[in-house]
């Protein structure tokens, strides 16, 4: 049973605590109302405890793994309120027989899945995957007996489904890159074997690829592997500008200065809990960008760095980015 949000509006860490005084009464009844086959009578009221937290979560009930019943709370991908998906299981109680907890959707049995009534065998898709090397994700294209027919948006639901059967919501949005839909028969991998490489795939990968690129904005380079679901914390944008752009680098010897000054101000930013996503040089300045959960301590540091290399003309910005806009900005 799966139900969507998008209007965004947080109660934060108040509404978390509110959530589960809630559920503390309402998770025997929830389980009664399953039992009887009676959960949507309930739909409402969990929509209405989930909503106070934040509206762009998602919430789903099904079977546990190891206790009877899972509520899931997740935020579909969303960076912006991943940490609160995260804070809301923080909050939980411990898994008993009849509950347990999640905060994305669990990887699970491959049966059959009913939608606009047709019955999808998960297990009958087959899949050509192949590894980008530089963004560490596996791309994957698929094929269903039932589904090559279908409408396209209705085929692209039921392999995000399959995908998130198989590999859990987390492991889809950490591992997987573009999902294309083949209409042609393909003898490719069994479900099983494509999780065998992804998992494959998964346990080679270092979160570090540097691609020095040329693109419209100037001269990239980006670490295309960062992944936001690995960094929830992490939505203050730190951007450290200096007056230093192609066309005077081209035609002085500073650029080597300007590359040990930069390594100084990873070095010093990486110590303050944040990640380097990377540096775009246009033809006047260069942008050195950042991702840190404490926008403050990471100003203070970038302001610091600045002091000491005042001769580049730095400039420190922040700004709070929970859905990692700049990512469009990079290429990421």
């Amino acid at each position: 049973m799966r139900f969507f949000r998008r209007d965004p509006k947080s109660g934060g860490r108040e509404a978390i605590a509110s959530f589960w005084a809630w559920w503390d009464e309402a998770r025997h009844r929830v389980a009664a109302s399953i039992a009887a086959g009676q959960a949507g009578s309930l739909v409402g009221e969990l929509s209405g405890h989930v909503d106070a937290i934040d509206r762009r979560l998602a919430w789903e009930l099904s079977a546990g793994r190891s206790s009877q019943h899972a509520l899931i709370v997740t935020p579909e991908g969303d960076p912006a309120v991943r940490a609160l998906a995260l804070e809301w299981r923080a909050a939980a109680p411990e898994p008993d027989g009849t509950w347990e907890y999640h905060a994305s959707r669990q990887a699970g049995p491959l049966g059959h899945l009913a939608m606009d009534g047709v019955e999808i065998d998960l297990s009958a898709y087959r899949a050509i995957s192949s590894w980008d090397e530089n963004r560490q994700r596996v791309d994957v294209r698929l094929w269903h007996p039932t589904m090559s027919s279908a409408p396209a948006a209705a085929s692209i639901r039921a392999a995000y489904l399959f995908l998130d059967n198989l590999l859990g919501e987390d492991g889809v949005e950490r591992w997987v890159g573009t999902i294309d839909l083949l209409e042609a028969e393909t003898v490719g991998r069994s479900p099983d074997e494509l999780r065998a490489e992804v998992e494959r795939r998964s346990a080679e990968a270092s979160g570090e690829s540097w691609v020095l690129a040329e693109g419209d904005g100037g001269l990239y380079l980006v670490n295309l592997a960062v992944k936001p679901i690995d960094h929830p914390w992490k939505h203050w944008h730190v951007v450290v500008t200096v007056d230093r752009g192609l066309e005077e680098l081209s035609h002085s010897t500073e650029l080597p200065e300007l590359d040990a000054a930069e390594d100084r101000l990873v070095e010093a930013m990486t110590s303050a809990e944040s990640i380097h996503l990377g540096h775009v040089t246009d033809r006047k300045r260069r942008r050195i960008h950042f991702m840190c959960a404490d926008g403050d301590r990471g100003r203070a540091v970038g302001q610091a760095w600045a002091d000491q290399e005042r001769h580049f003309g730095p400039r420190v910005d922040v700004e709070d980015d929970p859905s990692w806009s700049v990512r469009s900005e990079l290429g990421l």
